[in-house]
């Protein structure tokens, strides 16, 4: 949904990411690493001997599943340090919104902006959501991607705008899927949910994907 972590929200984090963000060309996707690095988080989720990140740490089992190869925590800490996030991986991470919050009930914005629109989650939610699937949608057609990959069933009608299609129930607990125009879409439980996200159940959804890719 966008980024979390504790501290990303402040007033001083947004002021060094947008001025980072501005200076690196405002681009619409940006190396991890290497963005990371100049905001000082680099060395714990890259560099030789990372932090397992949470949520990156499924979504690499996933991947690696699809790809039909069996992950150890070493594999995918290897790959996390040298290839994810970058511009060489064949998997591009994004966000649906773009400003961070530290949970989805936080919301620490009228804090320190006047900005009428960052009033409350819910605004910003509406003013910025039909600009956002839009700008998903055109980026889909335009790379024409192999399989794309959501999670958080909560959000699975917001989702369902971007596609213009509806997900249906899989073989696989917690797993949805939609194929629209050659492109196969799906919705997991999001990495960090508190009930049944271990890692069999991110090993049943690689494997269930890797029917779809690399055809």
């Amino acid at each position: 949904m966008e980024e979390g972590g504790k501290g990303s929200a402040s007033e001083s984090a947004i002021q060094q990411r947008l001025e980072l963000w501005q200076k690196r060309g405002a681009q619409d996707v940006e190396n991890a690493p290497e963005f990371y690095g100049k905001l000082g988080y680099a060395a714990e989720w890259f560099g030789s001997q990372p932090k397992l990140q949470s949520t990156w740490k499924q979504l690499i089992r996933v991947l690696f599943y699809a790809k039909r190869k069996t992950p150890t925590n070493d594999l995918v800490r290897a790959f996390q340090a040298g290839s994810w996030g970058r511009p060489e991986c064949e998997a591009a991470i994004f966000e649906m919104f773009a400003l961070p919050a530290e949970n989805s009930k936080a919301w620490p914005y009228p804090v320190f902006t006047e900005a009428w629109f960052l009033k409350s989650r819910g605004l910003y939610t509406h003013l910025s959501y039909n600009s956002r699937a839009a700008y998903f949608r055109q980026k889909i057609q335009s790379t024409r991607p192999e399989c794309l990959i959501f999670y958080g069933t909560g959000y699975e009608f917001l989702i369902e705008g971007i596609i213009h299609h509806s997900f249906e129930p899989t073989p696989v607990n917690g797993l949805k899927a939609a194929i629209v125009e050659g492109v196969s879409y799906f919705l997991i439980r999001h990495p960090a949910a508190r009930n049944g996200v271990d890692d069999a159940y991110f090993e049943k959804v690689g494997r269930y994907i890797s029917k779809f890719v690399g055809q």
